[in-house]
């Protein structure tokens, strides 16, 4: 299918809005970038493809970031305050135990006497 069917297809005739081609060799985007600059009647970007869709995704991704942020702050003050709750309640069950015993001076020195 060329560019005429296609565009009748999708009643687009007069624009493109992308075009995908494999470049040869490693200077191939070079070359073609420098091709489209040299052409005035056109009017395009020239991107690498991870390029163009890291581009279209770049917003998601800063709100994605700091949502997970936002959400990581929460979790760990949650956790902050569940310690802090385990710990006050350990203190609080120590404090209904009985007082210690307390032992003489003499206690476990090994005098034997009374």
């Amino acid at each position: 299918m060329d560019r005429h069917q296609c565009g009748a297809l999708h009643l687009r005739t007069h624009r493109l809005q992308l075009v995908l081609a494999a470049l040869d060799g490693a200077d191939g985007l070079a070359r073609l970038k420098s091709a489209v600059a040299a052409e005035p009647r056109l009017t395009l970007d020239v991107l690498r493809e991870q390029d163009y869709f890291s581009g279209q995704t770049k917003q998601f991704r800063k709100t994605i970031g700091f949502l997970a942020g936002v959400v990581t702050i929460i979790m760990g003050l949650g956790a902050v305050f569940a310690a802090l709750n385990s710990m006050y309640a350990a203190v609080a069950a120590r404090g209904k135990e009985s007082p210690p015993c307390v032992l003489s001076a003499s206690a476990g020195r090994g005098g034997g006497g009374r």
